[in-house]
């Protein structure tokens, strides 16, 4: 996905770059016009006409043989790529499991896509090509043909200024052949990049609105369970618009969730997902990117609280210790460990953990309850908790059990009723 992403970026880039050309293009045909009349008016006019034709007919060729193939090419180059990164990445399992010759067929059989693609283009740019020689040997004869009772220099002249006028034509219509490119990696970025308008204008509060009956403030803690699959991360991740939203009974601060724009719904929240991703370098820069201005001491006390600071402390760089690509220094506990210390450390009135515990052994868990407990009573911290295991979700006031999500993609969770002693099951 990284990889797509700074490809489309390059794309886009190459877009600014020519938005110029259409200007330079129309002054240079103008000047090789004006040059063509001190010889001819006649001569002028045939050159005139003849760029307007090649520009035309480039244009044509252009959607023809350069659009999709552009396209393609942006999409095969994409793929490509992530196969090949994602496929060496698991270069380990695929070395134990025998499956390196399959592997490798894949990739070619994704590298024969693009070369396919790339050859298109080429094709398309070669006719693009043909076409501005043409235009260019009829501009020459039209030049002699017009100009010969005219004299030497005024002939030259001529020539020279039809060539001017094919050059600049052929520059305007090179852009036109990563026309397709560029709107293939447009139309990726614009869902990056566009947000859905807000009408709300202040910062929203603390109240999250679950059903009819639940209503979560800070300092108080729902836990969720329920199957695996049923829906809790799809939950979460849809209260904080990290997944495409859908209208239902999730409100925030009286509002409807997909009234409310993606910026104003993360600054509720602190999340610590399953499987957190981590930047190659310190810990401090990984710990740094939920609070960029964060003292040391901050640093330690959440990593205190993560019950992840005896490990770090073995490292003699302490808090510059190298974690390697995505902490792969670190175990999988201690990667989820870090991920909750780096949750901790951004102020936002709700912590959301997912399956904070999972995979540690059962000291390790008391230990993070524990001190999790202590700094919730500390910050007054509201608490989302998803979790499998009992220990964690006894640290919660209420339990809503999420139990399956339908073809809309909204979640069916049961919470209970904050004022009344029954449960309300709303699809959200």
């Amino acid at each position: 996905t990284s990889t797509r992403l700074l490809q489309d970026v390059d794309a886009i880039q190459n877009r600014f770059v020519r938005l110029s050309a259409p200007w330079g293009a129309g002054a240079a045909l103008l000047a090789g016009i004006v040059l063509c009349a001190f010889a001819s008016s006649v001569t002028a006019i045939a050159v005139a006409a003849i760029g307007g034709v090649y520009i035309l007919v480039a244009i044509t060729v252009a959607k023809i043989a350069t659009d999709k193939a552009g396209r393609d090419t942006r999409v095969a180059a994409g793929r490509f790529k992530h196969e090949l990164t994602t496929l060496m990445a698991a270069a380990p399992e695929l070395r134990a499991y025998g499956m390196t010759q399959q592997a490798g067929e894949q990739i070619l059989g994704t590298a024969s896509l693009y070369e396919t693609a790339q050859r298109r283009l080429a094709v398309g740019s070669s006719w693009q090509g043909l076409c501005q020689t043409l235009a260019m040997a009829a501009a020459v004869v039209a030049v002699f043909v017009t100009t010969a009772n005219q004299s030497a220099p005024l002939m030259a002249l001529a020539l020279l200024g039809s060539i001017g006028v094919l050059d600049a034509a052929g520059t305007l219509i090179g852009t036109l052949s990563h026309k397709g490119s560029i709107d293939a990696a447009m139309e990726r970025l614009e869902p990056l990049v566009s947000q859905p308008e807000s009408n709300i204008s202040e910062p929203l509060q603390s109240r999250i609105e679950i059903g009819d009956q639940y209503v979560l403030r800070t300092r108080e803690r729902l836990g969720l369970g329920g199957p695996s699959g049923a829906g809790k991360t799809t939950f979460v991740e849809q209260l904080m618009h990290l997944r495409p939203v859908v209208s239902g009974a999730i409100r925030l601060d009286g509002n409807d969730l997909t009234q409310v724009s993606p910026q104003q719904a993360r600054a509720l929240f602190s999340y610590a997902p399953q499987q957190a991703q981590f930047i190659t370098g310190t810990v401090a820069q990984n710990l740094r990117l939920a609070a960029p201005t964060a003292a040391d001491e901050d640093l330690w006390a959440a990593l205190e609280d993560a019950c992840l600071a005896p490990r770090i402390l073995q490292s003699p760089q302490g808090l510059n210790m190298q974690l390697g690509e995505n902490a792969r220094y670190l175990s999988g506990g201690e990667r989820r460990r870090l991920g909750l210390a780096r949750a901790y450390l951004r102020h936002a009135p709700f912590l959301v953990l997912d399956e904070p515990t999972e995979g540690l052994d059962a000291a390790t868990e008391a230990c993070i309850i524990e001190r999790l407990d202590n700094r919730l009573k500390l910050t007054g911290q509201g608490l989302i908790l998803i979790s499998h295991r009992p220990a964690p979700l006894r640290l919660c006031h209420d339990i809503g059990m999420v139990t399956g999500r339908d073809s809309l993609g909204r979640v069916d969770i049961t919470v209970p009723a904050n004022a009344e002693n029954h449960s309300s099951s709303r699809v959200v």
